[in-house]
């Protein structure tokens, strides 16, 4: 595993945690990627799907992606704001839509929580008016309504378990080393967790440097940056979000330093969903950033 110390911050933004700062703003694990196809059977949890997937590959850590997945009945929540000072941020009442909800696009952080297979989970799917809604999954209280199908981009001899962390308050994901037994077949691939006030886009680029990727895909990105700032001009002040990258690529630039392009969904504290291109330098991260990150030919 691979810790450092911040890379360069954005801005007015940065919100002060209820903790003390930990000194390592990115920690990484480094192994090798693997592509694993995860059936969802009815009546399986989300959660129940990925943990069976996740044994049979052998495998303990990873990024997930799946599209046109139908639950019933699904429950999520919502970014909001914290009612106490003991966060920054937290999580809206948990919202539980009538009928079959069918899941456009999804993306999670596969990892563990008390030596059981946990998920974080962002998804987007498209209400009967057409208005495209976000908010993070509970995989252990979705269920498949009907067959599908997903991808898991796993990180062999990596581990991702939830903890606590007392800088933000909350249980979060971090990387180490896990079975070095796993193999070692495949591009290399990290999976890492970057803290509060580090800029997005920066951040990406300096995990890349670290581990000596040229180029790269970001397969999984989960988290939440405090409001946003697109290529576009769309702004946003509000602190409460949550974000699943949508497209993530990584080269090198004409210094010679990694550059990241990168497409992201962002869910607001309404749970409206906005589409962009975040701008570098300005979007500093609100709770954290879970990345899997797979180097790629040249």
């Amino acid at each position: 595993m691979s810790d450092a110390g911040p890379a360069a911050s954005s801005g007015d933004r940065r919100l002060v945690h209820p903790g003390p700062v930990d000194p390592m703003r990115i920690a990484s694990c480094e192994g090798h990627a693997r592509r694993v196809e995860v059936a969802f059977r009815p009546g399986q949890t989300l959660l129940e799907a990925v943990t069976e997937a996740l044994g049979a590959a052998g495998l303990a850590a990873g990024g997930l992606e799946f599209e046109n997945v139908a639950f019933s009945p699904m429950e999520y929540v919502m970014p909001t704001y914290s009612e106490t000072p003991e966060r920054v941020a937290y999580y809206s009442k948990t919202h539980k839509p009538e009928g079959v909800v069918r899941i456009e696009r999804a993306y999670a952080t596969v990892g563990e929580r008390e030596g059981e297979t946990f998920l974080h989970c962002h998804a987007l799917w498209r209400e009967d008016d057409g208005t495209v809604r976000g908010g993070h999954l509970w995989p252990h209280m979705t269920r498949i309504a009907e067959p599908g199908s997903g991808v898991l981009y796993g990180v062999s001899g990596a581990r991702m378990a939830a903890t606590y962390d007392p800088e933000t308050n909350f249980t979060l994901f971090q990387p180490s080393a896990g079975d070095a037994s796993a193999g070692d077949a495949g591009p290399r691939a990290v999976i890492a967790r970057v803290r509060p006030n580090e800029d997005m886009i920066e951040a990406i680029e300096a995990l890349c440097a670290r581990h000596g990727f040229k180029d790269a895909i970001v397969r999984s990105g989960i988290g939440s940056i405090v409001g946003l700032r697109f290529e576009d001009g769309l702004a946003n002040d509000e602190p409460p979000t949550e974000l699943a990258v949508l497209n993530g690529k990584v080269t090198t630039g004409p210094d010679g330093h990694p550059k990241a392009d990168v497409e992201i969904a962002l869910i607001d504290a309404s749970g409206d969903v906005h589409i962009g291109k975040p701008v570098r330098g300005d979007n500093p991260i609100l709770i954290s950033l879970e990345l899997v990150v797979e180097e790629t030919a040249s």
